[in-house]
């Protein structure tokens, strides 16, 4: 079926499903606010960052979701390829409709290595929604999908924190160094995600009971404020863990 200039533009206003955006019930609201997005943002730039930093042509992302990730990398790094997988046949499907002109595809990692062989990979909070008993051999497969020379990122929760429902672990550093050992060496180590009084007085100026700061300019700037004060810290104090990981 051939579509008029007119059609084409409000297809293209679909790429995000702008109507689940406001609300009727239980009161009206025209935006959502989620208060992870300063963490997940200033991860996707250290992603982004260490990404330009590295030598790579194909990249896997492992739990890709919604496929967020992939989305911007190859909007940032274009004449790289870069596709996304997911254990699950429904993010798989949402992470397609979003993406179109992306490739996304079903694979359970637990089972077997990839079909396809790349020389980087992201586990972007991945390894804490497996169970333990088979986390060992995910990393036994994804170590066999993966070139000699490739690069991993991995990001997972610190044990710091109080482990979620949706969860089975966290990790402190040794634990995560302990869990990778067998398979992979760690080349990088980041400690990220302050929460301290500053990190909560930062979300309460972006959004609270009265309003949903919309300035740029002082979005801008707290955001700035926490990537250079709050997002890298020590071990003792972090929340979150970030690794660059190679094949042994």
């Amino acid at each position: 079926m051939t579509i008029s200039k007119h059609q084409l533009l409000q297809q293209q206003e679909y790429e995000f499903p702008y109507h689940y955006v406001p609300r009727l019930t239980p009161y009206f609201s025209q935006s959502i606010v989620w208060e992870w997005s300063l963490n997940y943002i200033a991860a996707l730039r250290l992603v982004l960052e260490k990404l330009g930093n590295m030598n790579y042509s194909r990249l896997i992302d492992v739990g890709t979701g919604d496929g967020r990730l992939v989305r911007e990398i190859s909007r940032e790094y274009p004449q790289k390829t870069a596709e996304g997988t997911d254990y699950s046949t429904t993010v798989i499907s949402l992470a397609s409709a979003l993406n179109p002109s992306l490739k996304f595809f079903q694979w359970d990692l637990i089972k077997k290595p990839l079909s396809e062989e790349y020389d980087a990979a992201l586990l972007i909070e991945v390894l804490e929604h497996l169970p333990p008993k088979d986390t060992r051999k995910f990393l036994f497969n994804l170590h066999h999908s993966l070139s000699s020379k490739s690069s991993v990122l991995v990001t997972v929760p610190h044990s710091n924190i109080p482990v979620q429902s949706k969860h089975f672990t966290h990790f402190s550093f040794t634990g995560l160094s302990s869990l990778v050992s067998p398979y992979f060496r760690i080349s990088e180590s980041y400690f990220l995600s302050l929460q301290n009084w500053q990190y909560q007085i930062i979300l309460k100026l972006l959004s609270n009971k009265l309003f949903t700061l919309s300035s740029p300019s002082l979005c801008q700037f707290l955001f700035n404020y926490y990537w250079s004060n709050l997002f890298f810290t020590t071990e003792n104090h972090c929340s979150r863990i970030f690794i660059k990981m190679h094949p042994k």
